[in-house]
């Protein structure tokens, strides 16, 4: 489940986290939509933030019912500073929020939808639904030139979606280069970590080399490494209107690694 921070002194009973908190209340008067905006949507990030001067309930709410979410001051709070003014939301979130949920809206910069038809081709593009065009540019590569530096969105938007339902929250690996996510049982700021999880499309074959490098470097934070492999059951033409469908339809498989310690 990952180790216990130091110098933790409060006594926190262990909780999983559900995927429904935040939409419990669907339907009634009072359904809470939060609103983010994308970073520099024609910059290689694609994230979303929640700011402004009254952000700091959606923000609390938000980390409290389900730890999403990035706040830079995060590592400030621990020594005792004020509540984060920002909030980060990263590509597979802010899609499960927006559309797994139905409590986040996204503003999307009218040029970049004007930019993705022109270049795909057609007025018709311009008609999309936002969820539409919110996935379209986040499946989109950030440089068409070179190699992706990530697993394919879709992909890890299924890994993301199956961890999830399955209460653990799951964050990118900011700290950890070469992994797609970190899962923790708990808040992060209460324990590591336990696993660290690789995406592969079933069809892509790593190298013992590649894995063995990517375990060590898990291993030597104490962490156990997942390899999952994704099959998709759905043709890409059977879900043409709505590309995110074929999310729900993948088998994950998965494989689990650990470095073993040698004995003394």
């Amino acid at each position: 489940m990952g180790r216990r921070k130091v110098d933790f002194g409060e006594d926190v009973p262990f909780r999983r986290f559900s995927i429904y908190p935040l939409v419990r209340q669907n339907g009634s008067d009072s359904f809470y939509t939060f609103t983010a905006t994308l970073v520099d949507p024609f910059n290689s990030s694609k994230a979303a933030v929640i700011d402004g001067p009254n952000c700091q309930a959606e923000i609390e709410i938000l980390q409290n019912m389900g730890c999403y979410g990035y706040a830079p001051e995060d590592e400030a709070r621990r020594k005792g500073c004020g509540k984060p003014s920002k909030l980060f939301l990263f590509d597979t979130e802010m899609f499960f929020l927006l559309h797994g949920l139905g409590v986040l809206r996204v503003r999307i910069p009218r040029e970049l939808i004007e930019k993705t038809a022109l270049v795909e081709g057609g007025a018709e593009k311009l008609n999309k639904t936002p969820t539409h065009h919110l996935w379209d540019f986040l499946s989109s590569p950030s440089n068409p030139s070179s190699e992706p530096a990530l697993t394919p969105f879709h992909l890890r938007y299924a890994a993301y979606l199956y961890y999830r339902s399955r209460g653990w929250i799951v964050r990118p690996a900011l700290t950890l280069g070469g992994v797609d996510f970190l899962l923790y049982a708990e808040l992060p700021c209460l324990r590591h970590a336990a696993y660290a999880v690789i995406v592969v499309p079933s069809s892509a074959t790593r190298s013992a080399r590649d894995v063995a490098a990517h375990l060590r470097v898990v291993s030597s934070v104490a962490k156990v490494m997942l390899i999952i492999a994704e099959v998709s059951t759905l043709t890409e033409d059977e879900c043409k209107g709505k590309p995110w469908e074929r999310v729900k339809n993948y088998t994950i498989e998965e494989t689990l690694l650990s470095r073993a310690t040698d004995v003394v």
